[in-house]
């Protein structure tokens, strides 16, 4: 047998190889085993809020820091008015200048009783407050994020006027950091037993699965799934080589490439998430700038809107 077939066979059937081929598979086991010690989970977790939400939508966040040990970062966020022209030329105006002390009024209510809840539930956080107009939110909540391992996008995030759009925008395009978003009514832990990867050989899913590489290592199983959308022979996104490269980590992969059949790959995507069981959907997010406006691709905009797990993002 071809020595590079030798490795191939190897990382997809390791059970099978020859005896020739035994001591080559017993090194590469003992190097994945050296290898999964290296690997980092989450240490901080950021979660963006506004003045609004209750305080019964911390306790995801509050959980996942019971569990890991994590840090917990609270960025309240109020969202000032737009500044009226005469404010802007240093004439203020007596309405305006009220909606803003409101605004001020309410951020410190609600990081004082945010502050209040972490501190009872005895575990390592901080709360941050922070006061910008909403064009402003993008570039605020990409600042704090780069500081953050995670961001925790909760469900009334999504609902919170406009807030949701700029706040996912922030940590997915100015951050260099992943997203982990929440659906409604759903448990979430960092121990997940059945991850979903989405895999279409792109830089945005690679870098998703770089940034969930300690929790595929923990989970030991993971699922790959391709989308075809086409009937092209391109091998590119067939996921063989993501399977070597989490062979080496010392994961066992179970892939499968499922066809389209015209609908929509976010659709397909969530269906199989549910058919396998998963908890976690690890993808990459997509999406360009048009005029400063940061815009989403469909796949990622229909998984931000209607998630049915857990998703963790990355682009």
């Amino acid at each position: 047998m071809n020595p590079v077939a030798a490795i191939n066979f190897m990382v997809f059937d390791l059970g099978q190889i020859p005896a020739g081929g035994s001591a080559i598979s017993i090194r590469a086991c003992e190097s994945c085993t050296a290898r999964r010690h290296t690997v980092m989970l989450p240490k901080t977790l950021l979660m963006v809020v506004d003045g609004h939400q209750a305080d019964q939508n911390l306790d995801t966040a509050i959980s996942l820091a019971r569990e890991t040990g994590l840090h917990l970062s609270i960025l309240v966020i109020g969202i000032l008015p737009r500044s009226p022209i005469n404010a802007r030329r240093g004439v203020a105006t007596e309405p305006w200048e009220a909606e803003c002390e409101a605004v001020l009024w309410q951020l410190h209510e609600r990081s004082k009783a945010l502050s209040g809840l972490t501190r009872d539930a005895n575990i390592s956080a901080e709360v941050l407050s922070e006061c910008c107009e909403i064009d402003e939110v993008d570039d605020l909540v990409g600042e704090h994020a780069r500081y953050a391992d995670l961001t925790l996008v909760e469900p009334e995030l999504l609902k919170s006027h406009g807030l949701d759009v700029h706040c996912l925008s922030g940590a997915l395009f100015e951050s260099g950091r992943p997203v982990l978003l929440v659906p409604q009514a759903t448990p979430l832990t960092l121990k997940p037993k059945n991850i979903l990867v989405a895999w279409d050989a792109g830089v945005e899913a690679a870098r998703a699965v770089r940034e969930a590489l300690a929790l595929l290592v923990q989970t030991g199983t993971v699922n790959v799934v391709t989308v075809k959308t086409t009937n092209d022979t391109d091998e590119a996104g067939t996921g063989s080589d993501l399977s070597a490269y989490l062979m080496r980590h010392g994961i066992h992969v179970k892939l499968r490439e499922i066809c389209s059949n015209g609908q929509a790959v976010a659709d397909v995507l969530k269906q199989h998430a549910l058919d396998v069981g998963a908890d976690l959907l690890v993808m990459g997010s997509y999406g360009h700038s048009r005029m400063r406006e940061r815009v989403f691709g469909s796949t990622t905009q229909s998984m931000l809107s209607q998630p049915t797990v857990p998703v963790l993002m990355a682009r």
